[in-house]
């Protein structure tokens, strides 16, 4: 008998209404991205239910990659070196 379900099948998330809430106020443009990042963040670290904390941690991981005082004096230094991170 052919088994239709995959064996790889993800995780259904789920969000808060808290966390639903915050993604409304995200530009419209960019929902559909963070959901699905915020949501593979999620089954990576085995958290089954985005809050409103959970994904104030996640912004917050991110912003210390691309922004904070770490990341702004790193795109200093790049900047100072004659690259731009973006190009």
């Amino acid at each position: 008998m052919f088994n239709s379900k995959p064996e790889t099948a993800e995780v259904d998330i789920v969000w808060t209404k808290e966390a639903l809430d915050r993604m409304e106020r995200a530009p419209v443009f960019l929902r559909g991205m963070v959901k699905r990042l915020a949501e593979r963040k999620a089954r990576e670290l085995g958290i089954p239910e985005i809050s409103a904390e959970v994904l104030d941690r996640f912004k917050s991981q991110m912003m210390g990659q691309m922004g904070g005082t770490a990341g702004m004096a790193a795109a200093a230094e790049q900047v100072a070196a004659g690259k731009v991170a973006w190009t």
